[in-house]
């Protein structure tokens, strides 16, 4: 693979897992750099196209509200003082009947939607992803493997709604697994588990700076991945996180 196809991968395929390109990114800095900001962008835009649809009317409310913003205006000029007592009027109504706003995603949207923005991964993920890269991957996150996580196919540094985060698939022995750390999320106790039409899952609160999203077809796979996860990785409590390296103690997620 020439540098000029190395190049065209950084812009148009951030993320393949081809040996030779992520050995390139390795030792390219500056095309590491240039990878995860493609990435970054593609990331975002799959994550805005996944956004709920805008609320029904809202399109015309915006016309009409515009349209009479503007004959205000005309009737500023004209009537003076009459259309300022109007205007005055037609505020207060809109701040009594605000338009419907659309509510933030939870945690389990936010990862199946990643799941789905990425779902080409699933199917073609099979590079061997090395024991230190995962070390340095959890320990980017906060958190610390203890073991070996085997069988990873795809590992990757995402960005995330509320930033970078991490995104694994890996292979049991009851079918593939995806494994995402979303930062700066906590998830409902009473709602650990989730699923849609075709994925079941399950969040793992970590150290309270973030949470682990274990995500499958299969209920077996998740429940593999997610006792090998509580097995090996280690979390720091948030208040020693500027301390690690004083050996305070860990807590299992």
């Amino acid at each position: 693979m020439d540098e000029l196809e190395l190049r065209r991968r950084c812009y148009a395929e951030p993320t393949d897992t081809d040996s030779e390109f992520r050995a390139w990114l390795a030792s390219n800095p500056a095309a590491r750099d240039t990878a995860h900001k493609a990435a970054q962008f593609d990331q975002q835009l799959r994550f805005a196209l996944s956004q709920p649809p805008i609320p029904e009317g809202l399109g015309g409310r915006i016309l009409l509200n515009t349209a009479m913003h503007n004959r205000r205006r005309q009737q500023r000029r004209l009537l003076g003082g009459l259309a300022l007592a109007a205007s005055i009027v037609l505020s207060a109504t809109l701040v009594l009947n605000p338009p419907p706003s659309s509510a933030p995603l939870s945690v389990s949207q936010q990862a199946l939607s990643h799941v789905y923005g990425e779902i080409a991964k699933l199917d073609s993920a099979d590079h061997v992803i090395g024991q230190t890269e995962l070390r340095g991957m959890f320990r980017e996150m906060g958190g610390e493997l203890r073991g070996d996580l085997e069988q990873v196919r795809f590992a990757f540094l995402c960005p995330t709604p509320h930033g970078r985060g991490l995104h694994l698939i890996a292979d049991t022995e009851a079918g593939r697994v995806t494994v995402l750390y979303l930062p700066h999320t906590e998830a409902d106790p009473q709602r650990l588990e989730f699923a849609d039409a075709r994925f079941t899952g399950y969040t793992m609160n970590t150290n309270g700076t973030g949470t682990l999203n274990v995500i499958a077809e299969s209920a077996a796979a998740v429940d593999m991945m997610r006792r090998k996860l509580t097995q090996l990785v280690t979390w720091p409590e948030p208040r020693q996180l500027s301390s690690v390296s004083t050996g305070l103690s860990h807590r299992r997620i």
